[in-house]
């Protein structure tokens, strides 16, 4: 089973093959098929955004020790993303992260940036993977990722050269069809 993306944090990797292999035509993953032990090693870096009741917003439900280092935040769990992230953030993931659960879809993308969304300054080059889960009942439950925080190689650190690069997103049609 190949990956339609180039992803090169193995962690991410071990999620997606495990995601991967729960999905079936006309079902997305659940929550319950993600299996704790079968991921151990990627734990740190995955996290799940549940969909809150309302079902246009999302709330922290986990995040790995490395996700809630990397953002100052060992309080996240329970936080709705409107408080996690500033505004124009907030509205954007809300939005790729509404798509991936009505399309249906998945998305990676990684980036080089400057960080000044938390009180300290983080400079990195993350790896991101998010994909769709569903609820038990069929309905959307949320999404669940992997974020990898590495640190830029010594060519990346000019300010004027970290950006964000536009993820890729890849709908589930497209999966089944491999």
């Amino acid at each position: 089973m190949t990956s339609p993306f180039l992803i090169d944090d193995q962690r991410i990797l071990l999620l997606w093959t495990h995601w991967r292999s729960s999905l079936k035509p006309g079902r997305l993953p659940q929550r319950e098929d993600i299996d704790p032990i079968a991921v151990k090693s990627a734990l740190p870096i995955i996290w799940i955004y549940r969909l809150d009741d309302s079902g246009r917003d999302f709330y922290c439900a986990l995040a790995g020790d490395e996700i809630m280092s990397a953002w100052g935040r060992p309080g996240m769990i329970g936080m709705p993303i409107s408080q996690l992230f500033p505004t124009p953030a907030y509205h954007s993931l809300r939005s790729r992260w509404l798509e991936l659960l009505d399309r249906p879809a998945v998305m990676h993308g990684s980036a080089r940036y400057n960080q000044h969304w938390a009180e300290t300054p983080v400079r990195g080059r993350p790896e991101r993977l998010s994909l769709p889960l569903d609820g038990p009942d069929g309905r959307p439950y949320g999404v669940i990722g992997a974020t990898s925080y590495r640190q830029p190689e010594a060519a990346e650190t000019d300010d004027n050269a970290i950006r964000l690069l536009p993820p890729r997103v890849v709908g589930i049609d497209e999966l089944l069809r491999e």
